[in-house]
């Protein structure tokens, strides 16, 4: 059996951990959704989206990297964590919601999914695995891939949002501040940092730690 490297094989346990949970806490879970996400949809297209939730709640501290790249998929383009967030989540022309935050695996930098305000005011968890971005949306096959109990997750991840703002330190010396993230696919290969003055720069992620301020420990 081919061994995998490394730091695949830390990607591949962090997304057995975030995705599979127990067949019986699985088949509940559907069980127990099928008809609110039903509900969901049906809302969504008579209702559309609700005015005053169309942006990530918060995103005044987001900001957005936009760099030079063609119309394929984001899944091989690099983009940036807070440019993800402003993107709707959409399954075949409704808009379900929108991603509030990303869940990440912060030994391995890897993004493990998002949380998304839907448009019946809940929080649900949509795994990057089930999801397909694009440049313009993030689409879903089915409401189902939208997954209740988001404490689960956030116990099993990582939220971007608490690292904002957040100390960053390479080989024991504080390099910056925590300003976004760059994504590459499913793997964060930079931190945006805002470093001395005015000046921004971006350091690899891997080999990197991130120090949350207190505010957003107590978050």
């Amino acid at each position: 059996m081919l061994a995998l490297p490394p730091r695949a094989a830390r990607q591949s346990e962090a997304v057995k951990t975030i995705l599979c949970r127990p067949p019986f806490a699985r088949a509940a879970e559907t069980a127990l959704s099928a008809e609110r996400n039903e509900r969901l949809v049906t809302r969504a297209k008579k209702e559309g989206f609700p005015r005053g939730t169309m942006g990530s709640p918060g995103n005044a501290s987001l900001r957005s990297v936009r760099p030079d790249r063609n119309d394929a998929a984001m899944a091989v383009e690099s983009t940036s964590a807070s440019e993800a967030l402003q993107l709707p989540v959409m399954l075949r022309g409704i808009q379900l919601g929108r991603p509030i935050d990303l869940l990440l695996d912060r030994d391995s930098w890897h993004v493990l999914g998002f949380v998304v305000h839907c448009g019946d005011e809940s929080q649900r968890f949509l795994p990057l695995a089930a999801a397909q971005p694009t440049p313009e949306k993030i689409a879903v096959g089915s409401a189902l891939m939208l997954l209740e109990d988001v404490g689960f997750y956030r116990t099993r991840g990582t939220s971007f949002r608490r690292l904002l703002g957040g100390e960053v330190r390479q080989n024991g010396h504080a390099t910056g501040r925590l300003r976004d993230l760059v994504l590459t696919g499913s793997e964060v290969t930079e931190l945006e940092l805002q470093g001395g003055g005015d000046g921004i720069v971006r350091v690899p992620a891997a080999g990197a730690t991130v120090v949350p301020t207190r505010r957003a420990s107590a978050a």
